[in-house]
């Protein structure tokens, strides 16, 4: 059943495609360092009810974009752990409690 929800043709995929293109494509332009979280899709994608939003949002799909773009504009991307990342509040930059 998963192997039918993000199909690599057809029009929902090139528009998707297209959107994370020109999302990486912003982000690039605008940062030279980028941190994401190094999440395990595998493992996210075993929840049924996760599965098919996970999926179909193409959370893969904008990682793989985001190194290779980054790499080609000399910028980095670094993927660091879940357990190791920093809670920021939103609006006062300061790092929260665990």
């Amino acid at each position: 059943m998963l192997h039918r929800i993000f199909q690599p043709k057809g029009k929902h995929y090139h528009q998707r495609a297209g959107f994370l293109k020109k999302l990486v494509h912003d982000i690039i332009s605008h940062y030279d360092r980028i941190t994401i979280e190094d999440v395990q899709i595998v493992n996210l994608t075993q929840n049924p009810h996760l599965a098919k939003g996970i999926l179909d949002a193409g959370w893969g799909y904008f990682r793989r974009q985001l190194f290779s773009k980054a790499e080609y504009a000399g910028g980095t991307v670094v993927a660091v752990p879940p357990a190791t990342r920093p809670r920021r509040a939103p609006d006062a930059g300061r790092t929260l409690r665990h």
